[in-house]
């Protein structure tokens, strides 16, 4: 896997795949699990002291999950702000095209 590159702004998205109940987890455009997230995130805070994770999460996604997402930021010391788009017609994220 490619080393991640130092920026002071990473993405998270949480996606939702029609047809499944599992979520989807993405940094930076990339696929991985809770364990893969928590140990990037804990690797940011030597990049910067201003890193920054946005949480993006698609409109089925619970609210714990988000949380848990944010939580592993807090836990990183790393700084986190969820992105929300109030519009009714909002595309789902999709990442499997």
């Amino acid at each position: 896997q490619a080393p991640i590159t130092q920026i002071d702004r990473y993405v998270v998205s949480l996606a939702s795949m029609p047809g499944e109940e599992k979520v989807r987890l993405y940094f930076q455009d990339r696929p991985m699990n809770f364990q893969q997230l928590a140990e990037v995130l804990s690797q940011l805070k030597s990049f910067s002291r201003n890193t920054t994770v946005i949480i993006r999460a698609d409109r089925g996604i619970d609210y714990e999950t988000v949380l848990k997402v944010v939580n592993l930021a807090q836990s990183a010391g790393v700084a986190s702000f969820l992105a929300v788009d109030p519009r009714e017609n909002m595309q789902e994220t999709r990442f499997d095209q």
